[in-house]
């Protein structure tokens, strides 16, 4: 998971001009969805993976997690209690993401989350 994430960060850094704001934002959303594809689905499961793929477009970044499936529901924000350990990764994709979602379609399965920022270079 940690390799997930620094790439990430580091992927965002380089091919954007987000600023540190976004690179960390696209550090914790990957740890939350790589942690959940590990926690809830066959990634999880001795022989399971995970596969993180990001694109970058002038504007924006998308990400996916895609998981190895099994998971008994699609992912979705909850309202965990205030001590909970758990329950916390979709709603702050909610919060934090331009926009978020399930991928589903034959194979694919996972999440996927779209950070807006200005390419590399861009002016204001």
């Amino acid at each position: 998971m940690a390799r997930a994430r620094n790439w990430a960060a580091t992927i965002v850094g380089r091919r954007t001009d987000g600023g540190p704001e976004t690179a960390r934002t696209a550090e914790l959303l990957v740890s939350e969805a790589v942690t959940n594809a590990i926690l809830h689905t066959a990634s999880g499961e001795p022989g399971g993976s995970f596969t993180v793929v990001l694109t970058t477009a002038p504007g924006a970044v998308r990400i996916e997690v895609h998981d190895a499936g099994g998971a008994a529901t699609a992912p979705r924000p909850l309202s965990p209690l205030p001590d909970s350990e758990h329950g916390r990764g979709v709603a702050l994709m909610a919060a934090l993401a331009q926009e978020w979602g399930v991928l589903s379609g034959g194979r694919l399965r996972g999440v996927y989350f779209v950070l807006h920022t200005r390419p590399a270079g861009a002016g204001l």
